[in-house]
């Protein structure tokens, strides 16, 4: 297996122990900003954002989301 194929079943493991945790408390915030960086690495943008927005929600004072929700949106337009 390849060092990259190796760290995205990493991630894809970590993503699904992070969902079993958010079952558990749909509010926590570490939970939330762990699973945006996950989807992020996975290179999935869409869910990345949608993690980073539920964690802003939950504690909305954290400015380092906005910016981390608004780098992936400059990412997605780039791709159009």
């Amino acid at each position: 297996m390849e060092k990259n194929e190796n760290n995205m079943l990493i991630v894809g493991n970590a993503i699904n122990y992070l969902q079993q945790a958010l079952k558990q408390d749909d509010k926590n915030y570490e939970t939330l900003i762990a699973l945006s960086k996950a989807y992020d690495k996975k290179k999935s943008i869409d869910q990345a954002i949608e993690y980073a927005e539920k964690a802003i929600l939950v504690k909305s004072d954290e400015t380092s989301l906005l910016y981390l929700v608004q780098n992936r949106l400059m990412d997605l337009l780039k791709k159009l």
